[in-house]
């Protein structure tokens, strides 16, 4: 998750937030039934790494996202969005306790078209940012993030 969320920067930075957010929330939700299909634990583990890198992209956008919209809007917007997906793992939480009497499979696939459908829903309310130029390395560049001393 940690090391996708460093190529999302560059990502956002090339394609924007809504579609970097936009494809990680879709490819993450089609990887939820994955899991349950593994059949060994070294299958489980990559599994749940390619999920966790889409979680990881997906939160990095959403933050861009909702940096553009704190900007644009003028109001501290971020607290919200914070208090909307504490609310959302509330949602699914009752939703995982609806699901009680589903195999975990078939429940994972309802959890992913529904999520799909939400985002593909959503997707046009996604506030586009205006694309950063990536600077040409000419050696003088800022360091990557994990060479930075304070780090």
């Amino acid at each position: 998750m940690i090391a996708a969320s460093l190529l999302a920067c560059r990502l956002c930075a090339a394609l924007g937030a809504r579609i970097v957010m936009t494809v990680s929330a879709i490819a993450g939700s089609a990887m939820l039934p994955a899991p349950g299909v593994a059949r060994s634990p070294t299958t489980l583990g990559l599994l749940l790494i390619v999920l966790g890198a889409m979680v990881g992209v997906m939160d990095v956008a959403m933050n861009v996202a909702g940096v553009t919209a704190t900007r644009r809007t003028g109001r501290a917007i971020m607290p919200l969005l914070h208090a909307a997906f504490s609310l959302g793992t509330l949602a699914g939480s009752a939703g995982t306790a609806a699901g009680q009497r589903l195999t975990p499979s078939r429940h994972f696939v309802i959890i992913a078209v529904i999520c799909s459908g939400i985002t593909i829903g959503i997707a046009h309310c996604i506030l586009v940012e205006e694309l950063l130029k990536m600077p040409i390395d000419n050696g003088h560049s800022t360091p990557t993030p994990l060479k930075r001393p304070g780090l």
